[in-house]
């Protein structure tokens, strides 16, 4: 459908901010996810802006590599040249550009989810989304105020530099299992009907069992927590398509689990 290619693209292009080595991963990644998103807007064509984030994602990035590959990255290159003020630019746009693909992202994977009837992935996609913006306030926090707070207190900025560094990477990863999420829950009609029937597609991917892997462990957890069976949320989204006058919508695979005690698992 879509969601097992932008798996793989998002791992590999927010991923490579951790790589030891450069790749242009990230540019790659954001290709990758380009190609996704223009493969997911026949079900929500609000993805349309999400491929016009990624495509713009992998040019900023795009330049960006190129112009440290021409050495401007150098901290003993002067300022004042044209290209060292560039890249600086370049690095100030960056995190605009990624956070503003962030929600081009979530806000279509929000309206899918609701357009098929998957309200706790719904109601969990809005609270992924919700951390964003909490994240873009503490980041533009150390970058306005940075050095006032490194000059009353070098443990402290090391401190909140370290605590974003580590939510990044746990904002990764709640990204990654949420991808899976949708790969495992909302899926083309003919798939849906196919397991229904007790048959298994020729091309389910490996990303596919992954994520019912995955949403399976969270059930299991889910079921310490409270006593009771999981939610019939359920529904025929081919009779009730989206507004938007997009194509037939993907049927929910199944039963959602039943996330409503806390609503962000």
């Amino acid at each position: 459908m879509g969601f097992g290619i932008l798996f793989v693209g998002y791992a590999l292009a927010i991923g490579s901010t951790y790589y030891g080595t450069y790749f242009f991963g990230d540019v790659i990644g954001g290709v990758i996810m380009l190609l996704a998103f223009l493969k997911l807007r026949q079900y929500e064509r609000s993805f349309v802006a999400s491929a016009a984030a990624s495509a713009g994602y992998s040019l900023i990035c795009g330049a960006s590599a190129v112009m440290a590959l021409m050495g401007y990255a150098d901290e003993s290159i002067s300022p004042e040249l044209i290209g060292s003020q560039v890249f600086a630019v370049i690095q100030v746009i960056l995190p605009i550009v990624v956070v503003a693909l962030y929600i081009c992202m979530l806000l279509p994977m929000i309206r899918l989810a609701g357009s098929v009837g998957l309200v706790q992935l719904r109601r969990r996609t809005v609270w992924v989304l919700s951390l964003i913006f909490i994240y873009t306030a503490a980041y533009l926090v150390l970058y306005f105020a940075g050095d006032r707070i490194a000059e009353a207190s070098v443990k402290v900025y090391n401190g909140y530099a370290s605590v974003i560094g580590l939510f990044q990477i746990v904002y990764y990863l709640i990204m990654l299992v949420l991808i899976l999420s949708f790969l495992k829950w909302v899926v083309p009609a003919e798939v849906a009907e196919a397991e229904q029937n007790g048959t298994q597609l020729a091309n389910e991917s490996l990303l596919t069992k992954l994520g019912g892997r995955v949403n399976a462990f969270e059930e299991k957890v889910r079921s310490h927590k409270k006593d009771g069976g999981i939610d019939d949320i359920s529904a025929d989204a081919n009779e009730n398509p989206d507004a938007s006058g997009s194509d037939p919508l993907p049927t929910p695979n199944g039963e959602e689990p039943d996330g409503s005690e806390d609503g962000q698992q």
